[in-house]
C-alpha cells in the first residue's frame, strides 16, 4: 500500500496479521511488488532499489527514472528504460542485472506472471512484433501484427 502524506509517499507493507510503514519516497517513485513480498522502487533519483518484506533495502543499479518496471513475479523486475540514449530491457535480481535485448520506447511491455514479459514492438514497415523475454533470453514469437495492435494483460 502506498499513500501521498505532505508530499512524501509512504509505503506499507500489510498482510493478513499486521501492517508496517517500510519506507519512504519521493512522491512520483516507480514502485511494483517482487512476488516474494517484497518490492522494487525507483525513486527520481535514478537509483533502483529492492526492499524486502521487513524494510531491509539493497541498492542496485542506475536507471532513468522514467523507466518502466515490470514485475516477473518471482522476486526481480524487468526494465525497460534508456541508458546512454539506447532503449533496452533489463533482468534484475537481487543478485544480479543483465541487459536482455534493445527495445524501443514505444513497445507495449506486460508480465506473462511466469518469470517473463511480453514485448509488442514497432517494426520499420510499420507492422507490430510480439517477442517474449525470459532469463536473458529475448525472443521473436510472431511478426506481422497490425499497427493499432495492443497487449492485454
Amino acid at each position: 500500500v502506498s499513500c501521498n502524506v505532505s508530499g512524501v509517499l509512504k509505503v506499507w507493507h500489510a498482510n493478513l496479521i499486521k501492517e508496517q510503514n517500510i519506507i519512504q519516497c519521493p512522491p512520483n517513485s516507480r514502485i511494483t511488488g517482487d512476488g516474494s513480498g517484497g518490492m522494487w522502487i525507483l525513486p527520481n533519483s535514478d537509483v533502483l532499489f529492492h526492499v524486502d518484506s521487513r524494510g531491509r533495502r539493497r541498492q542496485m543499479g542506475k536507471y532513468r527514472a522514467s523507466s518502466r518496471l515490470i514485475p516477473d513475479t518471482q522476486g526481480g523486475v524487468w526494465i525497460h528504460g534508456a541508458k546512454d540514449n539506447k532503449w533496452k530491457i533489463w533482468s534484475v535480481r537481487q543478485n544480479s542485472e543483465r541487459e536482455v535485448c534493445d527495445c524501443p520506447r514505444t513497445a507495449k511491455v506486460a508480465p506473462d506472471y511466469k518469470g517473463g514479459m511480453w514485448i509488442l514492438r514497432k517494426d520499420p514497415g510499420g507492422k507490430r512484433t510480439l517477442c517474449h523475454a525470459i532469463g536473458e533470453l529475448c525472443h521473436e514469437v510472431r511478426v506481422g501484427y497490425p499497427p493499432d495492435s495492443n497487449l492485454a494483460f
